[in-house]
């Protein structure tokens, strides 16, 4: 049945409203690995519309049953597929098979591509002095580093209302940068900090899990915050313990496997489809 134009399937909670539903469908869609729009003859409704946008932003791959009408992006062959084609094309990725790695769907052509990707470094402002000495010592090994805006001097200058209304600013617009599509991880200074092993406040909480929403890998430089263990090893953020070079070689790995492996996507173009 349809609630003013929003069609509610029978698998829907029908105890939500049509936009808790919307929400809740967005979440599962933005925590995929891999999303099939099926779309016959085509079409592409308007609710459909505004998830592809969305994903669009990530680095979830995105395939279609058939060439998309009225829809104002651009969609490669490689990225439309019968189901049986698709299948074939996932079960023989041996990256996707291994069940942490996308499929790659011709990234070097898209705004995802890892020669534009960042490293947005994230934590207590108490820790900025690192930050700093960490993201030259990154950029000098070859990675593109977001570190935030130091706050003293405002914390100094403003009144307590101006400082809330700053950082209140200054917090959305990190956010965003976490969001968007430039960015390929981010890195938590979780350093000891009022006694407290691998401290991980509650802004810096919210920064991570706005990455594991939008499919941004996770890394802590120290080891796992004892309260959130459960959260952080079901989101796979990975402990660095201090050994940066880890980090380093996953960026420039997946950097090489998403800007040199265009020819996998014209590999899975040209497979035989299988019969129905």
């Amino acid at each position: 049945y349809s609630i003013d134009d929003f069609v509610v399937f029978q698998a829907d909670n029908h105890e939500l409203t049509p936009e808790e539903i919307q929400s809740e469908t967005l979440n599962r869609i933005l925590k995929s690995d891999v999303v099939y729009v099926y779309n016959p003859e085509g079409y592409v409704g308007r609710t459909t519309c505004y998830e592809i946008g969305v994903l669009r932003t990530t680095t979830i791959p995105l395939i279609f049953l058939e060439k998309p009408k009225d829809l104002p992006i651009q969609v490669l062959s490689c990225e439309i597929m019968k189901p049986p084609k698709l299948i074939f094309s996932l079960l023989n990725d041996k990256r996707f098979c291994g069940g942490n790695e996308r499929i790659l769907i011709e990234k070097s052509k898209s705004k995802n591509d890892m020669r534009s990707k960042n490293i947005v470094i994230c934590g207590s402002m108490a820790f900025y002095n690192e930050m700093l000495e960490i993201a030259n010592y990154l950029k000098r090994n070859g990675v593109s580093v977001v570190i935030p805006k130091e706050e003293s001097m405002e914390k100094e200058t403003l009144s307590d209302e101006e400082f809330n209304d700053f950082k209140r600013k200054v917090s959305n617009q990190y956010l965003g940068k976490i969001r968007d599509s430039s960015t390929y991880a981010i890195l938590v200074l979780n350093k000891e900090k009022k006694g407290i092993s691998n401290y991980i406040g509650a802004n810096t909480m919210v920064e991570i899990a706005m990455a594991f929403c939008w499919g941004r890998t996770i890394y802590l430089l120290d080891d796992y915050y004892a309260p959130l263990i459960d959260e952080l090893i079901a989101w796979r953020a990975i402990c660095l313990k201090r050994n940066l070079n880890v980090l380093i070689e996953n960026y420039k790995n997946d950097k090489y496997a998403l800007t040199n492996e265009s020819s996998f996507a014209s590999e899975i173009d040209g497979q035989i489809e299988l019969g129905d």
